[in-house]
């Protein structure tokens, strides 16, 4: 096959690859996160690459049903240690006359006096209508329970039939998932007390994640922003991010799965690390002394605390300019990892090619030419130090790569849009003509790092699209909770239900669809078991779908039973098994149920209604003895 052949071929196969180079890191002046800044090293005259080798992830064995996976991540001793801890949250605030951290005092009229204890089976069903919420969203969390009235067109919720709106507010406000006694605040060298909050339950996911998914060998390291714009001392901005303010969390992941990271602390936590220095280039300390080692920032450190993290395995690990420098890549290489990154030229690259980076944002004149690469090892042959003319000059620092002009792979690339000079625009002209896209050999360095630097960026973006969007107005907390591991545990048993080899079910190929059957298995498990909603209720529904266990559920012969209960029957009332029923107030202002039979009105009321001792003994519902009021009520259609 001739060479045209193949650029042909490759360039209706392969997509387009013009995204990844620009500067992922911009960062407002008041934000702590270091940069790399050191001097220029000396340029050697060899490097070694260092061997990383291919080996692909691997999921172990997963439970038999979706609802038992995602219950790993957030399993039943968990949720009875919240539910222990939320039941001491509330006696203590009531035992003391306030209803919140701020001693605000407790009035004759406040909504913690309504509060009953919740059971597992509430909690579960509580979570299910976290998650439905993220995906059908409304402008507000009120909006999920208002039923609509006659002519309107507006969505019903299902979720009203499980839980009442005061119950959800309730929950939501005041669930602890910590116990309160233990916060400690007093040390500065803790964690603050909103990460302290979240910790259990994160090293719980964290532990779970690393047992079921074995990573493979490319791996990022990057920051992941979890939204939140309440008053917290551990907030961070950073600008030009699709998510600029909230809390910053350092991710290693894989894939989009989320493996194992670490919270953003402004006085970090995190050990510096040391890491010697290459004897042909010691710099002099402050008495003219040669320095032997050198300190990561606090920054830096965060990368190898997390490749310490994971399993011992060789790993080839990429980062963007926030993290790389010579030394960082050092220290990785000693650690057995492989590392590639961008960097930045004050990173402590050779000074030809910070010169060349700085001189071209000087305007001095480009030093290379489009697509040409200049590589330059390290005195001690341990790092690679590369640049490509792209639409800039792209800085790239590898203990892999070599950056050969032989180094290269086919890519399919946009032309620059921007050409400053003439002698710029005629070398674009001569290798794209008229096409906007075009086929060409780019460095492997470049190639790689664009595929795989997006694994946390993969994972954010797929939470992004079904997340919790309502304010947290009390407790910074809960936005760690519930829009950041919530989505995680949710976000990692998608991915290893889709990419294990041997699935128990069929594959569900969104988040969404993966999220509607978690909440709905929910439902269907805990929803009666719960009796969250004690008024409007309408029946046991869960065997609709089930043709057998709904045959034998209408047997009007052994489930029509004496309740003790003398009430109004609800097949007379026009009310169906399955369907949402509405308060007496909402009804009376012209709801979208009304009497869909003759039977409108009990017999007290002048109607043809009637009121029994009788009804269903599964759904624990009136109806009486008429035979068409049973069948009424459980026919689905």
């Amino acid at each position: 096959m001739t060479s045209q052949a193949t650029l042909a071929e490759a360039q209706d196969s392969c997509e387009i690859d013009d995204h990844s180079f620009h500067t992922h890191s911009q960062r407002a002046a008041d934000d702590p996160t270091g940069v790399p800044d050191f001097l220029p090293e000396e340029a050697g005259d060899s490097f070694t690459p260092f061997n990383v080798g291919n080996r692909d992830f691997y999921i172990n064995m997963l439970p038999p049903t979706p609802l038992e996976l995602f219950q790993l991540f957030v399993p039943i001793s968990l949720i009875q240690s919240w539910i222990e801890y939320t039941n001491a949250w509330v006696a203590h605030l009531i035992e003391n006359g306030v209803i919140d951290n701020w001693n605000t005092p407790l009035k004759p009229g406040s909504r913690i006096l309504k509060w009953e204890a919740i059971s597992t089976a509430t909690t579960y069903v509580w979570l299910g209508v976290m998650i439905y919420l993220g995906i059908h969203r409304e402008s507000s969390v009120k909006s999920h329970w208002k039923a609509p009235r006659l002519g309107d067109q507006v969505p019903l919720h299902p979720i009203t039939k499980f839980m009442p709106l005061n119950k959800f507010l309730l929950i939501t406000r005041f669930i602890r998932t910590f116990d309160h006694t233990q916060l400690d605040v007093s040390d500065e060298r803790d964690l603050p007390k909103v990460f302290q909050a979240a910790e259990p339950w994160s090293q719980h996911i964290q532990q779970v994640s690393s047992e079921l998914f074995l990573p493979g060998t490319n791996i990022t390291i990057d920051e992941c922003m979890v939204p939140f714009k309440g008053r917290s001392k551990e907030t961070t901005v950073v600008k030009n991010k699709p998510t600029p303010t909230g809390f910053k969390i350092w991710v290693v992941a894989q894939h989009g799965f989320f493996m194992r990271w670490l919270w953003h602390v402004k006085a970090s936590p995190y050990k510096a690390v040391i890491v010697k220095l290459p004897p042909p280039h010691e710099p002099k300390g402050k008495k003219g002394k040669l320095k032997t080692t050198v300190a990561l920032s606090n920054t830096q450190s965060v990368v190898i605390h997390l490749c310490n993290m994971l399993p011992k395995m060789t790993y080839h690990v990429f980062t963007d300019n926030l993290f790389s420098s010579p030394n960082l890549f050092r220290a990785l290489r000693e650690a057995g990892c492989g590392a590639t990154g961008t960097a930045r030229p004050n990173c402590g690259v050779s000074k030809e090619l910070k010169d060349a980076k700085e001189g071209k944002k000087a305007g001095k004149g480009p030093a290379l030419q489009y697509n040409e690469v200049r590589a330059i090892p390290t005195k001690d042959k341990k790092v690679m130090q590369i640049g490509w003319k792209d639409s800039g000059i792209v800085l790239f620092l590898s203990t892999v790569h070599t950056g050969a002009d032989n180094d290269r792979t086919l890519k399919k690339r946009k032309s620059p849009a921007k050409k400053a000079t003439k002698s710029e625009s005629q070398q674009i002209e001569r290798i794209f003509g008229v096409d906007a896209f075009k086929v060409i050999p780019i460095p492997t360095v470049a190639a790689d790092y664009n595929d795989e630097m997006n694994h946390v960026d993969r994972g954010d973006q797929l939470r992004s699209y079904t997340m919790y969007d309502h304010r947290f107005r009390r407790g910074s907390w809960q936005a760690l909770l519930w829009s950041f591991l919530l989505d995680v545990a949710l976000a990692n048993s998608f991915i290893l239900q889709l990419k294990t080899r041997c699935p128990r079910w069929k594959p569900y190929k969104t988040l969404e669809k993966w999220k509607e059957c978690i909440y709905n298995a929910l439902f269907n498990t805990y929803a009666q078991e719960s009796r969250a909603r004690k008024r409007g209720r309408s029946g046991k529904e869960e065997d609709s779908e089930d043709l057998e266990t709904h045959q034998k559920h209408i047997q009007r012969d052994t489930n029509h039973v004496y309740r003790g209960i003398f009430s109004d029957c609800l097949a007379c009332k026009g009310f169906k098994q399955g369907q949402a029923r509405p308060f007496k107030k909402r009804k009376a202002q012209g709801s979208y149920l009304q009497p869909i039979t003759g039977n409108a009105q009990s017999k007290h009321q002048g109607g043809t209604g009637h009121q029994t001792w009788y009804g269903c003994r599964i759904c624990e519902v009136a109806i009486c003895n008429d035979p068409n009021c049973w069948y009424f009520y459980h026919t689905q259609n």
